[in-house]
């Protein structure tokens, strides 16, 4: 009984941290976006209030 059980757990554990690592990448690539968006618009005012 055991021993079927493990492959299944193991499947799951392997799926688990991959959703992990997803929601990490997703929320990694929004941070980054906002910090992109932020620096650009930070140059672009620069840009316009240096003129």
């Amino acid at each position: 009984m055991g021993v079927i059980i493990y492959p299944y757990l193991y499947l799951l554990a392997s799926i688990i941290s991959n959703n992990q690592k997803r929601i990490f990448k997703i929320s990694l690539l929004k941070k980054s976006k906002f910090l992109f968006f932020s620096f650009f618009w930070y140059n672009v005012y620069n840009k316009f209030k240096g003129e």
